[in-house]
């Protein structure tokens, strides 16, 4: 486990994704629009997931 799944590029990817869409939809998207929930919780699944799936190969 040495660096870890942080230092993974796919990480710092999905890493931008998670920021840029969080901010793209406090933006664009109105706050109490069902989209906006969407997409936020679609972007942090894309870290946790990748998270989650690094660890069970431990």
């Amino acid at each position: 486990m040495i660096g870890g799944y942080k230092n993974l590029s796919f990480f710092k990817q999905s890493e931008i994704i998670h920021d840029f869409t969080v901010e793209f939809t406090a933006r664009y998207i109105d706050y109490y629009s069902r989209t906006r929930d969407q997409m936020d919780q679609s972007a942090r699944s894309g870290k946790q997931n990748i998270a989650e799936g690094y660890l069970r190969t431990f």
